[in-house]
């Protein structure tokens, strides 16, 4: 539930995922479950490489782990399964990846080969996807007509719920944006806020642009139907240094009121220039959204640096929402296991990159930034790698109990 208290960065919990959604998800799974036979197929279906968030490199070695502990925990239902990894490497809008898996799972279930095994023995097939929620909408329908079961480990749109339409989608998201989008529905309500501004930061090159995607195409489709509030979607580049002045003179004239989808560094930017165009009387309010997947915002820059004096003051009117926290001492083995797998199996190594960035960071301010910003992913966890990693165990060790 959202807290109504309003204090100075408030966290606010959005509601979670409801029971009987859980429940009904799980009622699949044991139904599929009885269906199992010696052959497990996972598939794995991803678009995107190279990103320290959400790459196939990333988000493929949780997906391993996860497969290697299932064998541990339950060896004659994993004593004889497969793996097909179809991966496309490059950077890509969930426009694009929606395109590329959709063609790809396809054309594998076109050919002869891929399919020989299923015509002589019956196995069931595991579609793993870290794909955006409008991916897997349209994984979701190509699933219910194949019979096969799709796990999305990062897609978190209302509609995936709809157990008419996807029978055989489990979305086990960890981050569920869905529920930002209800929990700021609730907010606006809350005090009577009939209109707001909703900012999306564009820049094309931003490590975070599929994260500000989603997310504001979440909350698009949370206030389309919304007739007693009114949204204005503002054009905002962090590329381009006079796009932050720009936005906020026209998000004067519409709302007091802001929700603005950015990095952590451009949140800090936003703010400064908010200030200078005298938006820290009180008369205004700024909802940053959490779109990290590392620690969610515990690497916002003013936790640990001295906060310059025209930032403080408009402190008291900025609000993040972010999910609850997650007790990483607990999967501490697991998590290096992913690392360890990443860096072995699909050499991706986090402090590379960090490294890269900080040799030329005297002189360029970007890769002073990059450098930052590196140096806080390799430190810290990322919540959509173990997402995947859990949600497939989750679907294992719930599956796998009738059959041994």
């Amino acid at each position: 539930m959202c807290k109504a208290i309003m204090k100075p960065l408030l966290r606010l919990s959005p509601a979670q995922v409801p029971l009987l959604i859980i429940a009904a998800n799980l009622s699949i799974m044991m139904t599929l479950s009885m269906t199992i036979l010696p052959r497990v197929h996972m598939i794995m279906m991803m678009a995107g490489s190279r990103n320290h968030r959400l790459g196939y490199e990333v988000v493929g070695s949780a997906y391993d782990v996860a497969l290697n502990r299932s064998a541990q925990l339950y060896p004659k239902v994993f004593g004889n399964y497969s793996v097909t990894r179809y991966f496309t490497p490059g950077t890509f809008t969930c426009a694009d990846a929606n395109a590329i898996t959709t063609v790809g799972l396809s054309t594998l279930y076109a050919d002869d080969s891929f399919n020989a095994f299923a015509v002589n023995s019956k196995e069931i097939r595991i579609v793993l996807s870290p794909g955006c929620s409008f991916e897997t909408v349209t994984l979701g329908d190509f699933a219910r007509e194949e019979n096969v079961l799709v796990l999305a480990s990062t897609a978190s749109l209302d509609l995936l719920n709809n157990k008419k339409r996807f029978p055989t989608l489990l979305p086990l998201a960890s981050t569920s944006y869905n529920n930002v989008g209800l929990a700021l529905l609730k907010l606006l309500r809350l005090y009577k806020w009939n209109a707001f501004n909703l900012v999306c930061d564009s820049n094309a090159k931003d490590p975070q642009r599929l994260a500000m995607e989603v997310s504001c195409g979440v909350l698009r489709d949370t206030f389309k139907d919304v007739r007693d509030i009114s949204m204005l979607a503002l054009p905002f580049d962090s590329s381009n240094n006079d796009s932050a002045g720009a936005m906020l003179r026209l998000a004067k004239t519409h709302s007091s009121v802001s929700i603005i989808a950015s990095l952590p560094e451009i949140y800090k930017h936003i703010l400064v220039a908010a200030y200078t165009l005298g938006m820290a009387n009180g008369d205004y309010v700024f909802y940053l959204l959490p779109l990290t997947a590392f620690e969610q915002f515990e690497e916002m820059p003013w936790n640990r640096e001295k906060v310059p004096t025209n930032l403080l003051r408009i402190l008291p009117f900025a609000f993040v929402l972010a999910f609850d926290e997650i007790k990483w001492d607990a999967v501490t083995g697991e998590v290096e296991q992913m690392r360890n797998r990443s860096r072995q199996a699909y050499n991706w190594t986090i402090s590379e990159e960090y490294k890269v960035h900080c040799r030329r960071s005297n002189n360029d301010w970007c890769d002073r930034v990059a450098c930052d910003f590196s140096k806080r992913i390799f430190l810290q966890h990322n919540v959509l790698q173990l997402a995947a990693y859990e949600s497939l165990l989750m679907l294992v060790e719930v599956g796998s109990p009738s059959l041994g």
